[in-house]
C-alpha cells in the first residue's frame, strides 16, 4: 500500500487510558522519584490494600529510563498501568510516539517488520507465539502484532516470558504515522492483551491540518 504524501500532517492528538494507567509527564522539571510517590498514592485511592514498597522503587526505575530516553527523544511518551487489586503493582508499560515516514514506508512495510521481528533469532531471546492484524480505525489504518517472548541471560537455565502488543496507526492522507508498544511480564494484567490494548488505541483521536 502506498502512502499518499504531502496533504496533510498531525497538527495534535489525544489518547484515552483508563483510570488506572499513568502518563509520565516527561518534561524539563519531570521529578521520577516524586512521580511515583504521588502515582502510588493515587493507586491506593483507587483500591489497592497493601502499598508494596518495591513498587515505588520500580516505578522510579521505569521513570528514570523513560526520562533518559526522551532526553536521545523528544518525541517519546509513557503510560504506565498500576494493577489495582489486594496489593498493587506494576501490571504493564505503554510508550509510543509519532514517526515520519520514509519512502517505501507505510501499512505494508511495517506489517512486514513486525513479522520479520517475530521470526529473527537473537540470543537469549525467543518468539514463542505471534499473531498479526489489520483493522480500520478513526484514527486511521491500524497494524498490530501480539508477541509471546522468553528471554533468558545467556549461560542460564531459568526464563521469563513477557506478553508484547505493538501497533501502527497510519492517518490518512499523511507521511507520519503513530508507533505504540505496550508491554507486560503480568499475566493476570489482562483478559485478553490484544483485545484491551487495542481498545486504548482505538480512543486515538488525531488533528489533521494541510502540509
Amino acid at each position: 500500500m502506498a502512502v499518499t504524501r504531502g496533504r496533510r500532517t498531525v497538527d495534535d492528538f489525544r489518547l484515552d487510558v483508563p483510570e488506572n494507567w499513568y502518563p509520565l509527564p516527561l518534561g524539563e522539571d519531570f521529578s521520577p522519584k516524586r512521580w511515583a510517590r504521588e502515582t502510588v498514592e493515587d493507586a491506593a485511592r483507587l483500591g489497592a490494600i497493601d502499598q508494596v514498597p518495591a513498587v515505588l522503587t520500580e516505578l522510579e526505575q521505569h521513570a528514570e529510563r523513560f526520562r533518559v530516553q526522551r532526553e536521545h527523544n523528544p518525541w517519546l511518551s509513557a503510560v504506565v498501568m498500576m494493577r489495582i487489586d489486594e496489593t498493587m503493582s506494576v501490571g504493564a508499560l505503554l510508550h509510543y510516539q509519532l514517526v515520519t515516514l520514509g519512502d517505501g514506508d507505510g501499512p505494508d512495510a511495517f506489517e512486514a517488520q513486525l513479522a520479520e521481528f517475530g521470526a529473527q533469532y537473537v540470543p537469549g531471546m525467543r518468539v514463542r507465539a505471534l499473531e498479526s492484524w489489520r483493522a480500520p480505525i478513526a484514527a486511521g489504518e491500524l497494524v498490530g502484532a501480539h508477541y509471546l517472548i522468553e528471554s533468558r541471560e545467556i549461560g542460564e537455565a531459568g526464563a521469563w516470558v513477557e506478553q508484547r502488543t505493538l501497533f501502527g496507526v497510519f492517518p490518512p492522507e499523511t507521511a507520519e504515522m503513530f508507533m505504540f508498544t505496550f508491554t507486560s511480564s503480568d499475566f493476570a494484567a489482562f483478559d485478553d492483551m490484544r483485545a484491551e490494548t487495542q481498545a486504548i488505541i482505538e480512543s486515538l483521536q488525531v488533528d489533521l491540518v494541510a502540509a
